[in-house]
Formats: C-alpha cells, structure tokens, sequence
C-alpha cells in the first residue's frame, strides 16, 4: 500500500500570504556590540498569544521570507501526525474485500485541498537584529476550526446530492451519467477525508460524522459496472467463402441487467472488435439501442473457420473504476466453404529492377485459388504487381555496413479493357551486408500477402 504524505511546502505557501499585525522592527545590538536575540523570540511568547487559543510557531533567517517559511513550518509540523493518521484512516474505508482501491485522485486532490485549508493565521511580530530576522506566527485554533467544520457540512451536503443523482441515473441505466456523479461524490470525499484530518488534529471532539463512507461508493460503482454484459444478438454460425462478406451482418449488444433482470440497452459505449488472430476490426461505438452492427470479411485463422471477437473499452471512460467491468467479450464464430472456382486471372509481378518475381507469384496463385480465382498465362481479367522503392539508408554495425530498403508492392487489377479497376499496397522491408541493390531485392521478396486485402482487390471483378 502505497504511503501518502501531505506535502507542507503547500502549508508554507497558504501561511505566506497570511495578514500582519506588527510591521519590521529594526534593532540594534547592545553597549557591548553583541547580538541580541529578541527575548519573544527566545521564550516563544507574545503577550495576547497563549499556546491554549493558537498554535504557535516561531522562525529566523537571513531573509524576511526565510524567517516566514521557518514559522510557519513549525505550525505545519503540529498537524502533520494526525494528517497522517487520517490518510490511513481512509485507506481501510477505501478497501472492499481485501482489494486496495484508494487512487491516485487522493494523491493529487490533497495538494490542491491543503493548500485551501489553513486560513485565518497571522504573523504576530516580526523583527530584524544586525542583518537576522525574526518571525512570530499564530493560527487561531477555533476560528480555523470552525472554519473547517462549515466547509465539511457544505462538502456531506453536495456528498449526498450527487449520490442521490448517480443512484437515479443507475435506475434509468445511465451508466455514464451515473459514473459522472460517483466521481464527483468521491472526489469530494477526497476534499472531505484532508480537511477533517485537520479538525482531528486540532480538536478530535468535534470530527463531524455520519457522511458515506469511500467503501460504500466504491461498493456502489462495483455493483452497477458490474452488471453492465455484452452480448451476441445475431450473426453467429453463418457459413462463407474465403475473402467474401458473411451473409448477414454480426450483432453485438451492451446492456445494463437492472434489479428486476431487465436488461436496458446502453449507448455510447466503445467496443473493440477483433479476428482470431486478435489483430483488430475496428472499434465502434453502441447506439441508442446498446448495438454494434458491422459486416465481416470471412478471412480464417484455419482453411475452415474464423471468429469475431468484441470487447467493451471501458478504462478511458471509468479510469480506475474500470476494474470492475473487466473485460467482457462476445464472440462469434463462422464456417468457410470451398469456394467455387468462378474467374481467372493472368498473374505478373516485377521487383524494383524490372525483372519477374516467380517465387512471389506462386505464393500469391495460391492465395488466389483459395479465393476462388484461378491463374492462367492468358485471361481477360490480369493481376499487375509492381515493387516500388520507399526509402533506402545505410549504417555501421559491427558486422560492417548494413543497407536497408522499404518497399510497397502495388496490386492492380485490370478488366479486358485493360482499364485499372481496384489496387492494393503491401509494404515490405528489406537488409542487405553486400549492396543497396540487394536490399532492395530482399525487401521486395519479402513482401506478404494476406488473403482480406487480396479479397477486396478481387470485389470488382464483375
């Protein structure tokens, strides 16, 4: 568990603008030429400034601010034990079944709160001797508190407010309105937990009680992201041949599962859909009706099937809440069918330097049979492949110089016209020890080409 402590420099920084009662005494040193050392400064006293009604701090340096700063640490330093304390405190009301879920909000929302909290100090007298200043400061202990407690009553007053709102819109499946005021509810009990800190350092009796605890929030916001599922609606066990769309389109639902079992559509939540291989589909959003509707391009993790994944992207939105949806996914899966073989296709690629890549062109047949399209020397339909040159570099290495190219390969399809139809570009790279040349050549034999941008370059032949 991670320890937080309240940083004082912001404590100093809120004392430094505090109001004066004494302007700058200068004093000279003694008969004897000696420094004296102001008595207040040395008993800490100041008449009408008693240890019962203020706390006390007293402070020197070489700079008036210096002399501030020190004074108003000493005060600072009183408080910061049973700071402390409460920050622990908060810790144990933050943790719901032996799993930590105080956050990061409170790490950076008590530097912003502390800074608002001391209030209402002053320093009391102030004094320069031979070059050295001197600095008594005071907080008036039940003017600060009352203080405190106004702001605490204001804080349990907007704490239930936006609770009552988050459990309304919960009811009405309004997962993001809800998780709006659950946050804000928290972020107060932030603001809440730093300034009763303060109020039990100072006065323990009057710690205000009975405000929602942080567990019962958390506890809250678990149970509604909790019941947020998704779903399959349509699309499952459809069958497809290699490359082409499934004939219906895949359906993925998010839905609430309110008290009574309803399941209430939510929207406008991200979902991410993926292959079998997990590379991604696309992320969408669910409309009014919770709803993901896309059309899927059968491409296989095998020759036989595929799948479709989806899953909900809920961190961006719920931050560290997040934990409690997880991660839930849908899938569906499909069958792909032999396809018939209904086209031909002439088959040509060339490298860089103008020659025929035949190794090339026999990987790329065999994806094309496996579309359903047969390649012949001779068709009306052809397939044009050129590798064209990106960029090219050289460095040192140990092995010597090390060249390297990146290429892109065009496929153009053109109809018996011979006017281009469709394209696609794969990119490739490419090393070589001997010449520039050869990279080049590496790079362009290197080139892969998958079955679903091979697929869309075969969608127009007619």
């Amino acid at each position: 568990m991670k320890k937080i402590v309240f940083p004082l420099i912001i404590i100093l920084i809120a004392l430094a603008g505090c109001a004066s009662t004494t302007t700058l005494e200068p004093r000279a040193t003694d008969v004897t030429g000696e420094v004296q050392t102001p008595q207040w400064y040395l008993s800490g006293q100041v008449p009408g400034y008693g240890t019962q009604e203020y706390l006390i701090g007293t402070g020197q340096g070489p700079t008036l601010e210096d002399a501030i700063a020190e004074a108003q640490s000493v005060i600072g330093g009183q408080l910061k034990v049973s700071v402390d304390s409460t920050v622990e405190s908060f810790r144990k009301e933050s943790n719901i079944d032996g799993q930590m879920n105080f956050f990061e909000t409170f790490s950076e929302s008590s530097t912003i709160t502390v800074n608002e909290t001391i209030k209402g100090s002053q320093i009391a007298k102030q004094e320069q001797v031979a070059g050295t200043y001197y600095v008594f400061a005071a907080l008036h202990i039940q003017r600060y508190i009352a203080q405190l407690l106004i702001e605490l009553g204001d804080i349990q007053r907007q704490v239930t407010s936006q609770l009552s709102q988050a459990r309304s819109a919960v009811q009405r499946a309004l997962v993001f309105e809800a998780m709006d005021r659950y946050s804000s509810a928290y972020d107060l009990l932030v603001d809440y937990y730093t300034k009763r800190a303060y109020v039990e350092a100072l006065a323990p009796n009057q710690v205000p009680r009975g405000i929602t605890s942080a567990s019962e929030v958390v506890s809250e916001i678990r149970s509604m992201l909790s019941a947020i599922t998704l779903s399959v609606v349509s699309g499952d066990a459809q069958e497809a041949t290699l490359g082409s769309d499934l004939p219906e389109p895949v359906v993925f639902q998010v839905a609430y599962r309110a008290a009574g079992g309803q399941q209430i559509p939510v929207a406008s939540i991200p979902v991410t859909l993926r292959g079998a291989d997990r590379s991604s589909l696309g992320r969408y959003t669910t409309d009014s009706n919770g709803r993901v509707s896309v059309s899927v391009q059968a491409v296989p993790s095998a020759r036989t099937g595929g799948s479709v994944s989806a899953t909900m992207d809920m961190y961006a939105i719920m931050g560290p809440f997040a934990g409690y949806v997880g991660r839930p996914e849908a899938q569906v899966t499909y069958t792909i069918t032999k396809p018939v073989q209904q086209h031909t296709v002439s088959l040509q690629l060339i490298d860089a330097a103008g020659k025929r890549m035949p190794s090339l062109e026999r990987s790329v047949a065999r994806e094309l049979e496996g579309l359903g399209v047969a390649v012949q020397a001779q068709s009306d339909w052809s397939i044009v492949g050129i590798c064209y040159v990106v960029s090219e570099q050289h460095m040192s290495s140990f092995q010597g110089t090390q060249y390297l190219a990146s290429v892109e390969l065009e496929l153009e399809l053109f109809d018996p016209q011979s006017s281009r139809r469709s394209s696609v570009v794969f990119p490739s790279s490419g090393m070589s020890l001997q010449h520039a040349d050869d990279a080049i050549v590496n790079a362009c034999a290197s080139v892969r080409v998958d079955a679903k941008r091979l697929a869309s370059l075969l969608s127009a032949i007619e």
